[in-house]
């Protein structure tokens, strides 16, 4: 029977890192800004990483000013001054406590995206080519001066009439013009800095420089196209409609929105963040704690799409008692299976068995190293050092969100990294603990949210959700059985016909190759050498002619620089291996 092929394959030696040509390309087709870019890290005390990174840039004419703060403030002063781009990968960073220490989310946390208001003339001219008219006829009011300006977009205050000739307080979301081009361009920049850092920032790997920039480029692109807030907002509306008697979503208007234009319902309750106006409302406010928690819950566990960026700027409280929610930029997806896995997590963590808490993280999350396994063992001893202190306390005084937090950076520690939903998950876990006792001090999250897991768990045994699963089941157990026996026939087929390829790596393989050819190109130089030696010689010895002489002495020349230079070459690789 003929064998199967076998290729060998090595991957690059980290400390021998090549260029990719998708790389290559970015770099030239961005090198003035990476410049800039290095001049901005260097000036704010990077210069050592920016010169370890060996970007195509001269870093030797950039001046490095002596620091006096501190790393994490000088990174979130960087980011500032590198413009809207940045600033937005400075804040999706901040969502990552797994992966950087405290000091860096704190600040980058900071982060301000206050920038100045486009010109009016430019805002009209924004309106005219994304909805095709200018404010004063798409709408009955605009006010020209924006409430609010950010890197991405700015927003107004504007009036409508409704079909019943009703006038609608609104808000107008505009994408500021030319910001797609320019964070486009700080993208590329952006991928060429993380495989730089993966490539000479070994250290850097613990970072998964590069699951980080793919996850900001998903959430910066979602953030630069409206229509992903405005489905959102039209999904959760939909989720929660037989509950607008508490919870108040504003109303998209579809005829005055596009990719670059929201135009949306006004909410003119009190912010959260308004503590004093808060406590002099005429509502219930713990009814108020109690019924928001099982709103963000329910989002959760029975929808599986919530708010990703939950704070007291986008909540509000109405004088009747309602809440809403502005802002859906940022939203959070959790399929089924992962919402039962969040649920297990949790009962995991109440029951203090934290090797099946270490299977389940790893389950939520990837690896980031492919080729190391987490040590489960290892994470299981630090959960338990984290989570087990907390067992003790009363129900009411356990912060379900920060320990879930606390988790996923051991997690990172073991090489696990999870996916950017679930930390934003546990985000609002902890930021709706918070929310809650500003409004109700003895407010206890893990009260209203036994109700949601005991249900999760009663969907999992419910007797239409068990004949689901065994169908299913079947079905695949079917298509085993009738299509097992042909794919196991196809496959010692391909064995015995030699065509079964395998792909085997071979670590450190490439520096084997290269020693071998290095050896083999010395011994084809000192045949060559020894050629030229003889050759000489026999020119030198036999010939008549004062010009074949001459030759003869020209070659045996050139065939002892050549000697010397190959006996130069063979120290000095014995000198370095020394």
């Amino acid at each position: 029977m003929p064998r199967a092929h076998y290729i060998r394959r090595a991957p690059h030696a980290p400390e021998r890192p090549v260029m990719s040509v998708a790389t290559f390309t970015n770099a030239v087709r961005s090198l003035g800004r990476v410049k800039s870019v290095a001049s901005v890290f260097m000036k704010h005390g990077y210069g050592d990483v920016v010169r370890r990174l060996k970007l195509p840039l001269p870093t030797n004419r950039v001046t490095e000013a002596p620091g006096k703060r501190g790393s994490a403030e000088r990174l979130r002063m960087a980011l500032e001054e590198l413009g809207p781009a940045f600033v937005k990968l400075g804040q999706t960073l901040s969502m990552r406590p797994d992966l950087l220490p405290p000091e860096f989310i704190d600040e980058l946390r900071l982060l301000q995206d206050q920038v100045p208001p486009v010109p009016y003339p430019e805002v009209v001219q924004a309106l005219e080519e994304a909805l095709g008219g200018p404010p004063d006829v798409l709408f009955h009011s605009f006010d020209e001066e924006p409430i609010a300006a950010a890197s991405i977009g700015q927003v107004h205050s504007a009036t409508i009439l409704d079909d019943h000739g009703n006038l609608l307080d609104v808000v107008v979301k505009i994408r500021r013009p030319g910001i797609r081009r320019i964070v486009d361009q700080d993208l590329r920049v952006v991928s060429l800095l993380a495989e730089a850092l993966v490539n000479y920032v070994p250290e850097s790997r613990a970072l998964n420089p590069k699951g980080l920039v793919d996850e900001f480029f998903k959430t910066i692109r979602k953030e630069l196209d409206f229509r992903e807030e405005m489905n959102s907002l039209k999904v959760i509306a939909k989720n929660f409609e037989d509950q607008q008697d508490f919870l108040v979503i504003p109303t998209v208007y579809e005829g005055l929105s596009c990719e670059s234009v929201l135009t949306m319902d006004r909410l003119k309750g009190t912010p959260l963040s308004d503590t004093d106006r808060i406590r002099s409302l005429p509502c219930d406010l713990k009814q108020v704690a109690e019924r928001g928690a099982g709103c963000i819950l329910d989002m959760v566990f029975n929808h599986g799409v919530f708010h990703g960026d939950l704070h007291a700027g986008n909540l509000f409280i109405f004088d009747e008692g309602k809440i809403g929610l502005i802002d859906f930029g940022i939203v959070g997806h959790l399929n089924p299976r992962t919402r039962e896995q969040v649920a297990d997590l949790l009962l995991t963590l109440v029951n203090g068995d934290y090797r099946r808490s270490a299977r389940l993280y790893a389950e939520l999350g990837d690896r980031i190293d492919p080729e190391v396994a987490p040590d489960l063992d290892a994470f299981a001893s630090a959960l338990s050092a984290t989570w087990e202190p907390s067992r003790n306390r009363p129900l009411g005084e356990i912060k379900v969100g920060e320990l879930l937090l606390d988790g996923s950076s051991a997690g990172a520690r073991s090489g696990i990294m999870l996916p950017q939903d679930l930390l934003l998950l546990f985000k609002a876990l902890l930021t709706l603990e918070s929310m809650g006792r500003s409004l109700d001090p003895d407010f206890d999250v893990s009260g209203v949210a036994r109700a949601y897991i005991e249900t999760l768990f009663a969907q999992r045994f419910d007797p239409n959700r068990l004949q689901k699963d065994f169908l299913g089941a079947s079905l695949d157990l079917y298509h085993l059985t009738r299509d097992g026996p042909t794919l196991l026939l196809d496959l010692m087929k391909r064995l015995g016909d030699g065509a079964m390829r395998h792909d085997v790596q071979v670590k450190h393989l490439d520096q084997l190759t290269q020693s071998l050819d290095n050896s083999a190109n010395r011994l084809a130089g000192g045949v060559m050498v020894g050629g030229m030696a003889i050759a000489s010689a026999i020119l030198i010895a036999s010939s008549q002619s004062p010009l074949i002489t001459a030759f003869g002495v020209v070659v045996g020349a050139f065939g002892t620089t050549v000697g010397f230079y190959m006996l130069y070459k063979v120290l000095r690789s014995w000198w370095r291996a020394e």
